[in-house]
């Protein structure tokens, strides 16, 4: 029987690639925090100075100096709320990584997990009863073949025996792979139509996950506010100027 921790092994790929994945997703942040930074600074900038030509008599500015404000100030509130968002959700990941990191070094394999091997051209049927013992613990009556045409036909029979088992044993490595993942991430990952593993196993989502998706949502709703406050901006100035 191989000696190989299929579940330890998917547990460590998706370990270093939740760390690439962040590790990126860090570096596009970084990108994206620059221009909330710019344009909260140019919202304060434009506060400031609608502020101080307050008592203009400029008709353009009479008219624009409330939307100025306004919009400017929603970009502000919106781009302060993301980066304070940003706070927790690097808080979270870190604790993602970190329980992911000490459940990995520390897995075990549960006792029900059985390693199965390849059946080579060279296998016997005497050979595969063998292995479905060990490795499945059932044990199979082969009629006696009378010439070589029934002795492959059995063969083919209980290699397909051995590969049902087989497929049935990966599918169930493969989601409690899933089970262990969603609940160490804290989102669901959909599980493989035959699953051994009980179907009442609890999920509760991570709020590493809702502070991602407010962060998007500010991003966009700071774009969107400082390009409508342009647009009007811009109206305005074509119609009192």
């Amino acid at each position: 029987m191989e000696d190989f921790n299929l579940q330890k092994f998917l547990m460590n790929a998706a370990n270093n690639s939740i760390k690439q994945s962040l590790e990126e997703y860090n570096k596009h942040n970084s990108q994206l925090d620059k221009i909330i930074v710019w344009l909260v600074s140019f919202s304060v900038t434009a506060i400031t100075l609608t502020i101080a030509s307050s008592g203009s008599k400029n008709e353009f500015l009479i008219h624009t100096s409330d939307w100025i404000i306004i919009f400017s100030f929603m970009v502000i509130l919106f781009g302060i709320t993301s980066r304070i968002i940003f706070v927790f959700f690097q808080k979270n990941q870190l604790d993602i990584i970190f329980s992911f990191d000490q459940y990995v070094q520390g897995y075990c394999l549960p006792k029900t997990t059985k390693y199965t091997r390849s059946i080579s051209n060279e296998s016997t049927i005497e050979d595969i009863q063998i292995h479905l013992k060990k490795d499945f613990n059932i044990d199979i009556e082969v009629k006696n073949p009378k010439n070589d045409e029934e002795y492959l036909v059995e063969l083919n029979n209980v290699k397909t025996l051995y590969y049902s088992l087989q497929e049935k044993q990966l599918i169930f490595e493969i989601n409690l792979f899933n089970s262990n993942l969603s609940r160490l991430l804290g989102k669901e990952i959909p599980k493989i139509e035959y699953s051994k593993i009980n179907s009442n196993d609890t999920f509760k989502e991570h709020r590493v996950w809702n502070y991602l998706r407010w962060l998007n949502y500010l991003f966009i709703a700071t774009c969107v506010t400082f390009v409508l406050g342009i647009l009007i901006i811009m109206i305005f100035y074509f119609v009192y100027v």
